[in-house]
């Protein structure tokens, strides 16, 4: 009852203006619904919780992110904090970001070969998002990312990351980079937010007194 509580007030999700995607980025809040904002700063003041941290992810590492950000809390909960105690932001950015897109576009642009991620069902590179219901490997089901967003975890993916990516790919198989990036902003599961940078995001919580933790 408590995770539903606090999922139902949830932050409101922003979509951040960024100067390579800023078309990509707005079409996407537009289809949405969402408010396209560049109060960086601001997001971050009001992001809840007493007592905060955020998961630095440039790096897969088996998940182990996304583990950590469940212990804290499952943690929380045994020193008597609740879920709304507890601010914790992922930062999906460098060769994490197809961590935050749907499966269409896992198996449309063959993600699992791209980022060298395979399916722990399979065994073969993954064409479905295999961290989104569960953390890949790691046994601690609770800890993919849609229960952690649901339990309150802030998420974001840096869009300056997805475009270097989209160009990595488009060069590769000789497709419009723009299409690429379109297609990946598009996919970005509608819980997470699309910032301009990772690492301006990590700079900007630290600032405002959150707890660095380089989850990589």
């Amino acid at each position: 009852m408590q995770s539903q509580t606090r999922a139902a007030r949830r932050y409101p999700a922003p979509r951040f203006t960024s100067g390579a995607v800023h078309g990509c980025v707005t079409r996407s809040a537009t289809l949405r619904g969402q408010a396209s904002v560049i109060d960086l700063d601001g997001w971050i003041d009001r992001m809840p919780g007493r007592c905060r941290q955020i998961y630095d992810m440039p790096e897969l590492n088996c998940g182990m992110g996304l583990a950590w950000s469940w212990a804290n809390l499952i943690a929380g909960k045994a020193n008597d904090a609740s879920d709304d105690d507890l601010g914790i932001l992922i930062v999906l950015r460098h060769n994490t970001v197809a961590l935050a897109l749907e499966d269409w576009v896992w198996s449309q642009y063959r993600l699992g070969e791209l980022f060298d991620i395979c399916d722990p069902e399979t065994g073969r590179p993954a064409v479905r998002n295999p961290y989104w219901f569960k953390p890949g490997r790691l046994p601690v089901p609770d800890a993919g990312l849609a229960q952690l967003v649901r339990r309150g975890v802030q998420v974001t993916v840096c869009s300056r990351s997805i475009v270097h990516h989209c160009g990595i790919l488009a060069r590769k198989v000789g497709v419009d980079p723009v299409r690429v990036a379109r297609d990946w902003i598009d996919a970005v599961h509608r819980e997470i937010y699309i910032a301009p940078s990772g690492l301006a995001v990590c700079n900007s919580a630290v600032a405002r007194g959150c707890t660095y933790v380089f989850a990589s």
